[in-house]
């Protein structure tokens, strides 16, 4: 059961329905092993999208006491990687690094691992690490979506390679058509050459799929700042902060 509820709550959280994500990972709170830990760590995960960061704390650090107790034992690479996610969600890179190396000596090259690890070296704008995990999961991948989407974001951090980071969108596209960050991807770019009419095309193709993405929804808010549309900008800020009044990615998306 609380597989199950983990793959539908990522597929509510990927169609915006942050609060029904919640209640089914909730259900699923004291839920022991493997499948417990991914519920915990995804409602730790989503509370934080929706500003509830000091709430993600409990679920999040259970991981971590199940590091501590010897409950995710030495050889345990799937639980090694999971605790590391949450030492990330709970802003402590040394530690979520430490355990991204355990969980590799046990298995080197897992995917789950190394996107985690590309994650965590993003967030610290580390684009020369997350660039060289990355494409060590692509040789294994080369056609993930996700990973596709992370290595643009390593394109446009690391020199704005604009060609670049459309073309591995469009890549992820080809695979997944309704992905929201790829199309994120195309809109940002857009938008860096002042095509505001494809900006907000790609955007509404991303918002089909998830009305309520908090970056589509500030870029469309950067649109129509640009467009000197400030009542649409007003009304995209009011929406974004709504869903997460913590959403400081807003203004460094607007600026």
């Amino acid at each position: 059961p609380a597989l199950a509820a983990v793959e539908r709550a990522q597929s509510l959280f990927g169609q915006g329905k942050v609060a029904e994500a919640l209640r089914t990972l909730e259900a699923q709170e004291k839920a022991k092993g493997t499948a417990g830990r991914r519920a915990r760590l995804l409602l730790g995960e989503y509370r934080i999208a929706r500003g509830q960061r000091a709430e993600a704390q409990a679920p999040l650090m259970s991981l971590i006491d199940d590091r501590n107790n010897d409950d995710i034992a030495d050889n345990d690479a799937e639980g090694l990687a999971l605790a590391g996610r949450a030492a990330h969600l709970l802003r402590s890179p040394k530690d979520a690094n430490a355990l991204f190396n355990q969980s590799e000596k046990v298995e080197k090259g897992r995917l789950e691992t190394l996107r985690y690890r590309a994650e965590l070296f993003l967030d610290k704008d580390d684009f020369g690490h997350a660039e060289e995990v990355l494409k060590e999961a692509l040789a294994k991948a080369e056609k993930d979506p996700e990973l596709l989407v992370l290595l643009a974001r390593v394109k446009l951090g690391q020199a704005l390679d604009f060609d670049g980071a459309k073309e591995l969108a469009q890549k992820a596209l080809a695979v997944d058509p309704g992905h929201p960050e790829a199309h994120g991807i195309l809109a940002g770019v857009a938008l860096r050459d002042g095509d505001i009419a494809a900006c907000e095309a790609a955007i509404e193709k991303g918002l089909a799929r998830n009305p309520n993405h908090l970056e589509l929804r500030s870029l469309k808010a950067a649109a129509r700042f640009l467009a000197e549309d400030r009542p649409g900008f007003e009304a995209q800020k009011r929406a974004v902060l709504a869903a997460n009044p913590s959403y400081a990615r807003f203004y460094a998306i607007v600026a």
